[in-house]
């Protein structure tokens, strides 16, 4: 049942805000930050479990554990148990990264980072990666998928390691269900789990807050992929330049700050977007 006859909501006059979801990697985050509680019903509801409680939560949690020759991950909730295990949780609105390469090597990260040098392998906790997905991404219509972990007889293999997939597209009339329609959607007084809604009832009142948070997270992570992009082809200086005057100037836009303030978040100097622009201008072809 939902909580639409106790919740006191006003819309949000923003677009951006009232549209958001669980589903926007953006509002997800904002969401989870320093609500352990979130986690919390999360993970119960993925392992199907009532009695843990999170005592530690991290949101984009840099993992590279202790390995420069190998590729970093950053993970978007990390979160540790009363019990000591430790859970990564991940949504993915395109099913483009959802890859399980990607969940194996999260997993990987964290089982490497939880072993300490000299300790002996079966000290390592439980460590579980759980991707809830928009779509179906396995589309055999289960609310859930376990990749790892098991013996052939279904039994836990002892292996301490596991990746689940949530099925955002679940009808069910369970659980899962529950959690992945109120993860997909705009209003909360229409969400089942009072957890999820009094949040994002919090949060989409304070309407401007979360839409600069949003259109910073979007703007910064749209740039590092531009910029790791265009980097592999030197022959690119030319997009790369007009990168760096589009997106201080959409910063500007979006947060209402100063060009100075822009470049800064940007981590440009002005030398370096003055350059920039000369570059345009001179590629531009003269009438």
């Amino acid at each position: 049942m939902g909580n639409e006859q106790n919740l006191q909501y006003t819309e949000p006059n923003d677009q951006l805000v009232r549209d958001a979801t669980l589903f926007d990697d953006w509002f997800f985050r904002r969401f989870m930050k320093d609500y352990p509680e979130g986690a919390e019903l999360i993970i119960r509801i993925c392992l199907g479990r009532n009695d843990l409680y999170v005592t530690e939560l991290r949101v984009q949690e840099p993992f590279d554990a202790d390995n420069s020759a190998g590729k970093e991950g950053i993970l978007d909730v990390w979160a540790r148990d009363d019990n000591g295990l430790v859970y990564n949780i991940e949504v993915q609105y395109d099913s483009r990264g959802a890859s399980p390469k990607r969940a194996f090597h999260y997993l990987s990260l964290m089982t490497q980072y939880e072993l300490s040098k000299g300790s002996e392998y079966d000290a390592r906790p439980n460590c579980y990666v759980i991707f809830i997905t928009k779509t179906d991404f396995f589309g055999e219509n289960q609310p859930c998928y376990w990749l790892n972990g098991f013996r052939p007889d279904g039994k836990d293999a002892g292996i301490g390691a596991y990746i689940i997939y949530i099925n955002g597209a679940w009808k069910g009339d369970d659980d899962i269900g529950h959690l992945v329609r109120d993860m997909a959607q705009t209003d909360p007084r229409k969400m089942h789990y009072s957890i999820i809604s009094e949040r994002a009832i919090s949060l989409k009142h304070r309407s401007m807050e979360v839409k600069m948070s949003g259109s910073l997270a979007y703007l910064k992570d749209k740039w590092s992929n531009e910029g790791r992009n265009e980097g592999r082809n030197e022959g690119r200086n030319e997009g790369r330049n007009e990168s760096i005057y589009e997106f201080s100037q959409n910063l500007m836009s979006h947060l209402n700050i100063s060009l100075d303030e822009a470049l800064r978040i940007l981590g440009i100097s002005r030398e370096a977007y003055e350059a920039s622009c000369k570059a345009v201008k001179e590629s531009k072809p003269t009438s």
